[in-house]
């Protein structure tokens, strides 16, 4: 998965950088990267549903991409603004041109900046559970599920030993 979210994710700029120059890498058939993009999600989300056996706090995403290089765990969120933005931007054109009469160019960069949130998602969330397969997840003494980086338990309040 982790190689397929980096090829997806070197597609979808490939593709995203060429809409400015007014050209579309894969022609009509560009739109085939959404399927993958598709079946690449859904493999975060099993991802995130085999990793949320355990109690967490916090966003979800974030929780998700805690083992992640920190650059992805930048990136996703920049990416989220800036797919936002390209979203904006051709709802803007439709409604300038009328629905559905926006130049397949522009559809190609707004679900292109998508993918690429996608791709980078996925990414992170299958190196954070290559991360943390079989670590031994931080509990309190009464068997709460705390955060690496917490003293006392958020639920029981009871301090947390840590073996070092």
């Amino acid at each position: 998965m982790l190689l397929a979210a980096l090829a997806g994710f070197a597609l979808s700029s490939y593709v995203h950088v060429n809409t400015y120059f007014g050209r579309l890498p894969l022609g009509e058939s560009t739109m085939r990267v959404h399927v993958w993009a598709i079946l690449l999600m859904g493999a975060a989300i099993i991802i995130q549903i085999r990793m949320s056996q355990e109690e967490r706090r916090g966003p979800k995403g974030e929780w998700l991409l805690r083992a992640a290089p920190r650059a992805v765990r930048w990136l996703v969120p920049a990416l989220f603004v800036f797919s936002v933005a390209n979203f904006i931007n051709l709802a803007m054109t439709e409604h300038a041109l009328g629905r559905g009469k926006a130049p397949f160019i522009d559809v190609a960069r707004s679900f292109s900046s998508g993918w690429m949130l996608i791709f980078a998602f996925a990414f992170g969330a299958a190196w954070s559970l290559m991360r943390l397969a079989g670590k031994a997840l931080p509990r309190c003494p009464n068997g709460h599920r705390v955060d690496d980086g917490d003293d006392f338990c958020p639920s029981c309040g009871a301090k947390v030993e840590r073996a070092e």
